[in-house]
């Protein structure tokens, strides 16, 4: 009997470690659920993450507190932006500020066959850990993903916002891209402002080629600005040559720390349509303007066309017509068309 009951004691107190240490790992590993479920497109989520990072710029605060309440998703901006970075190197994410406009570079495209690895969140009570790797499906039928247009890149599902990673039993394929209209423009160090015109009236926004510009070395497509840092460039010369065209967005971007290259991205529809024109011209250190360089559809070569101050500018084997900065001391204006 006292053997008996002294085993018994023993026996529940090692079934009540075992419970609690099960229990425990369950509590840690969580649930698996969608990083942000039901979102119409990546601009939503981009508006998401830039309300969240006013309120929060570490990008620790859940997205949406609704989502998190109803669905689990419960994704931070920090979730994306490191899961992005690990699974997309290539996307050369900087700093977790770039991330809205990353994600409004991303075009929406047919998911896709095959079973691939994802991100999901794990969630257990109020707290929630992204995971990487621990999820694989394949896409629903219908199904979109959200691409690099840079790399052809998958990012993310469009059902439920997760991070897309490798490719199950097979080799990722990366998506053959149509390249959108550029402008390469060249800027040299002691030049202090780059600015900008869009001739022919609000020009329509296109979704699948966003106008934007990508400063040197970048991959992420900013917004076009709306404000001049420096005295505006006088662009009446380009208006009056062009029949009088109405004046459309206009901006400016300062380069005295960022001299060199920008990629000036705008839609199909306005590099194809003859009333409308792109122009650009550059301000020098001593508050001086070039004489303004106007783009039309017939300068765009494979979808590129160019501003710089040679032919040295040309980029290697592009064939186009290259249009040549031109400031005043050099001549009129009208001379360097």
């Amino acid at each position: 009997m006292n053997s008996k009951r002294l085993r018994t004691p023993a026996v529940s107190l090692l079934f009540l470690l075992s419970t609690l240490f099960f229990l425990s790992r369950g509590a840690i590993a969580g649930t698996g659920m969608p990083m942000m479920e039901g979102l119409k497109n990546p601009t939503e989520l981009a508006t998401l993450v830039d309300y969240a990072l006013q309120r929060d710029p570490t990008g620790k605060t859940v997205l949406s507190t609704v989502r998190c309440k109803k669905s689990g998703s419960c994704a931070t901006a920090y979730d994306y932006f490191y899961g992005i970075r690990l699974a997309h190197p290539s996307a050369k994410l900087g700093d977790i500020a770039d991330l809205p406009r990353y994600l409004r570079s991303l075009e929406r495209q047919p998911a896709p066959g095959g079973v691939w690895q994802m991100s999901r969140l794990l969630v257990h009570g109020a707290q929630h850990t992204y995971d990487a790797r621990g999820w694989h499906r394949a896409f629903f039928k219908g199904e979109s993903v959200w691409v690099d247009p840079n790399t052809g890149e998958d990012i993310l599902a469009g059902n439920c916002g997760n991070v897309i990673g490798a490719k199950i039993g097979g080799k990722n394929q990366k998506k053959k891209m149509v390249a959108c209209p550029r402008i390469r423009v060249t800027v040299k160090p002691g030049n202090t402002a780059l600015q900008f015109i869009l001739l022919g009236g609000i020009p329509k926004m296109g979704a699948a080629c966003p106008f934007g510009y990508k400063p040197p070395a970048s991959n992420i497509l900013y917004a076009l600005p709306t404000e001049c840092p420096h005295r505006p460039c006088d662009f009446s010369e380009t208006i009056a040559s062009s029949g009088g065209m109405v004046a459309g967005p206009s901006g400016g971007i300062n380069v005295s720390r960022s001299p060199g290259v920008y990629i000036f991205q705008v839609s199909r529809e306005f590099a194809r349509d003859k009333s409308r024109v792109a122009a650009f011209c550059v301000t020098t250190s001593s508050g001086a303007h070039s004489c303004a360089k106007d783009i039309r559809p017939s300068d765009y070569h494979n979808e590129l066309a160019v501003v710089g101050y040679t032919d040295l500018d040309r980029p290697k084997g592009w064939t186009g017509n290259i249009r040549i900065w031109c400031f005043p001391t050099f001549g009129p204006c009208g001379k360097c068309r």
